[in-house]
């Protein structure tokens, strides 16, 4: 997780996760929850 976010603080690239972890989501800058499909909970970018 810190390779990814490195990565993407360094080198200005788009990592896309998609996890249950509450740990991991937190590497994250933005968070967009999904239930049944759906967005129910978006961080603002």
């Amino acid at each position: 997780m810190e390779m990814l976010h490195q990565i993407n603080e360094q080198d200005d690239v788009t990592v896309i996760q998609v996890t249950h972890s509450e740990t991991n989501a937190g590497y994250g800058n933005r968070i967009i929850r999904l239930k049944d499909g759906e967005t129910f909970d978006v961080d603002p970018a």
